[in-house]
Formats: structure tokens, sequence, C-alpha cells
């Protein structure tokens, strides 16, 4: 293996010739040739003479198939070529432990997002109720049962907030009559403190005169 390549088909003619030789590599990138016709097209394409050229594409699948192979030349003389440092290939168990992590993260993050959101619908009063538009049905059913349903159970049956269904209420002007109870009335019995009996208590006679005088007599029986 080359540490040093002059130029990037340099670099793709190890890879090749580590994944197995220009015909392996040729059937692979030309399926439906041959396999002499598409190694010579291999060796076309590395040639900078020749008007063949590989696409962005071939030079990937080359790197991938290098890369699966142990040589790393591709990759290196690209770092290399751009002012990179030296790259450092990944073990596909590690990449799919990074991604598991990162997807448990993501999992847990977006948990987060969704408590924090019903907070905020909680907290806004049922906004996003009100703000949807009222059926006709929905209002029939208000003022049908307004009277003998109460508005958390009006709320539960239109699939709204309590703070919709109040305000809509007070929209239609569906208010529920409160009947005051009626105080009760004490009457005051009266009670005769008069100790002696009934015959030896005075009575008050009234005289009306045809003047239009009223004079009272003090009577004892």
């Amino acid at each position: 293996m080359h540490l040093h390549h002059e130029d990037i088909n340099d670099a793709l003619r190890e890879a090749i010739l580590v994944a197995g030789g220009y015909k392996t590599v040729g059937a692979l990138m030309y399926p439906e040739d041959a396999p002499d016709h598409a190694a010579g097209k291999v060796r076309d394409a590395l040639n900078p003479d020749r008007r063949e050229k590989f696409s962005p594409k071939q030079v990937a699948l080359i790197s991938r198939l290098g890369r699966q192979n142990g040589c790393h030349a591709v990759m290196r003389f690209l770092a290399h070529d751009g002012s990179y440092a030296d790259p450092v290939p990944i073990d596909p168990e590690s990449e799919i432990a990074r991604l598991q992590r990162e997807f448990i993260e993501a999992t847990k993050a977006l948990g987060a997002m969704s408590k924090r959101i019903e907070v905020i619908t909680v907290r806004a009063g049922g906004l996003r109720m009100e703000n949807r538009l009222w059926s006709k049905t929905e209002k029939a059913l208000l003022r049908k049962h307004y009277l003998t349903m109460t508005v958390r159970a009006l709320a539960a049956e239109l699939g709204r907030s309590c703070a919709s269904v109040k305000y809509k209420l007070g929209q239609l002007r569906l208010k529920k009559c409160r009947v005051k109870p009626v105080p009760e009335i004490k009457y005051a019995t009266k009670v005769d403190v008069d100790p002696r009996p009934a015959r030896q208590r005075p009575h008050i006679t009234v005289v009306k005169h045809a003047a239009g005088t009223i004079t009272t007599h003090r009577m004892r029986g």
C-alpha cells in the first residue's frame, strides 16, 4: 500500500487492485458489458490520455470497495489534496452504537418537547379550541343541553375546552337561571302578659261621633 499518490487516478488504481482487479470492479460498474470490455473501460478511465472518465458516483464506489478491503488510498489522497488530516475509518458496529445513542437522545428530547407543548396548551386556557369554528350541530347541542349538563360535561361531549364552551355560551346568551331561595318568614306570637282573668281586664270602646271625632272609653267588666 502506497502512502503517497501522484494523482487521484493513482489512488483509484490502488483501490481497484485491492478490490479484486479491473475485471471484478468493471463487472460491478458496467454489469451490462462483457467482463473484458468492462475491464477495458476501467483502464481507459484511469488513463489521462483517454476521454473516458469516472463519474463522481463511480469514484465513491471504488472508494467503498477499497475501504471494504482495508485500502483507504482514495480518501487519504482527497484529504491530503484538500489540506485535511488523515481520515479515520469508522467501525460499522461503532457507527450503529452511535446512531442508537443519538436516536435515544432524540426520543427523549421529543418527549420533553411534547410535555412542554401540553403545558403551554393548558396554560393558554383552551385558546386553540376557541379558534376552531363552531358548527351548527355543536351550537344546537349547547342550546339543547346547557340547562341539564355541566360545562365540563359539555366540553367532554364536544371535544373542546371548558373555557371554549363558557365563551360560546356567553356569545349565545345561554345562561342558567338561578332561583333565589325564599327566606323563611317568622311570625311573632303575641303573648298575653296580663295575669288577670279576661273578665277583669279593662275593655276599650271606640265611639265615632257624627262630627268625625273619635273617643275611647275604658270599662271594667
